[in-house]
């Protein structure tokens, strides 16, 4: 693989190719496309039932509310929305990369990988089409793919969506200072009040990961100022707080992103905050939430450090079937030294390593 290198794409902005992985990459804070919004495109729709175009832009609008709620509910109606698009003009690319995106919302990496492909089969120059395909490619630790599609969405478009995925790149590197730049450039780049809030929430992670934890604690707070109901910031407050020894904040801030939306590594961090202070009842609560929410990688974790290290491998061998990130390589490592089988954990020690990084066991 190639190194980053620096360039210039369009004016004052940085960055270009690269070499690694994902996490939920993609702009946003977490104000919610209106409601109104998504009454008038299907009010639209049914007097205007052919039109393709907006068929795609009513899945955007309700798999936007996936991604900020996380009502798995209105996915369905996502999808609906793309494929009816996809039956008028089997070329739409918006509908081809929403079904991408919806796919990746989901966990469904392969899938998303194959409809960005078909979307930029049929339009190479479709930045949001490389970024949906970054997304999955770094999911399935196809990094090549990765580098080379962030490159294309560089090229094509310097905004917050290329920039912050630039920046997930260098934070798999462990190269955090040139993260950070990339997320300035982001947040130079953003307008609206939820690219604000995202690009806060990515800076409070990168100082998060530096150690800086007030510096973390100011970002997440500037996050909130811009959109006080998105719920990573508030989850990022909580664990802020928690740091500084403020537990009774750090348990509001979470509640409140619990409330917003009910992420598995919210109920895992509150969860774990709650056994650290000896409320464990509460903490069961949390923990119950979580096993019912299914996310594989979450649930190893919880089940490498609090219940089953013999079950996390389970969950956890075929999470990394799924999918070869480092995050899950790191996990399964973990999970397996946890159920005493050191020799195996130490290969997928050293392939969650294997990028320069930091992940959760490497220190």
């Amino acid at each position: 693989m190639i190194d980053f290198m620096m360039r210039v794409v369009g004016t004052g902005a940085l960055l270009a190719v690269v070499l690694a992985m994902l996490g939920p990459a993609g702009s946003g804070g977490s104000a919610l496309p209106p409601v109104d919004r998504l009454a008038e495109t299907a009010a639209y729709l049914r007097a205007h039932p052919g039109d393709g175009r907006m068929w795609a832009a009513l899945g955007d609008l309700y798999a936007e509310r996936v991604r900020r709620t996380g009502d798995a509910g209105l996915a369905p109606r996502a999808e609906e929305a793309f494929r009816h698009a996809l039956g008028l003009d089997s070329g739409n690319i918006d509908a081809l990369v929403g079904l991408g995106a919806l796919a990746n919302t989901r966990h469904e990496f392969a899938d998303g990988y194959a409809w960005a492909t078909k979307a930029l089969h049929l339009d190479p120059g479709r930045a949001s089409a490389y970024g949906v395909l970054f997304d999955a490619a770094v999911e399935l630790g196809r990094y090549g793919r990765a580098e080379r599609a962030l490159g294309h969405m560089l090229d094509l478009r310097a905004d917050v969506a290329s920039f912050t995925r630039a920046a997930r790149m260098y934070e798999l590197r462990g190269e955090h200072t040139r993260a950070e730049e990339a997320l300035r450039r982001a947040l130079d780049a953003a307008v609206d009040l939820g690219d604000l809030a995202y690009c806060h929430h990515r800076l409070g992670e990168s100082r998060w990961a530096a150690g800086d934890v007030p510096g973390a604690l100011r970002e997440y707070q500037l996050a909130l100022n811009a959109d006080p109901l998105y719920a990573h910031a508030l989850a990022g407050r909580g664990k802020a707080q928690a740091a500084l020894g403020d537990v009774e904040a750090a348990l509001g801030s979470y509640e409140a992103a619990v409330n917003r939306l009910p992420s598995p590594t919210f109920l895992l961090e509150e969860g774990e905050l709650l056994l650290r202070i000896g409320r464990h009842r509460e903490a069961e609560t949390r923990f119950a939430m979580l096993r019912a929410a299914g996310d594989a990688l979450t649930l190893g974790r919880y089940e490498a450090d609090h219940g089953d290290p013999v079950a996390a491998v389970l969950l956890l061998r075929g999470e990394w079937r799924k999918r070869r990130s480092v995050e899950v390589a790191d996990a399964l490592g973990w999970a397996l030294r946890r159920a005493g089988q050191a020799s195996e954990a130490g290969r997928y020690a050293r392939l969650a390593g294997r990028l320069g990084g930091q992940t959760r066991h490497s220190t």
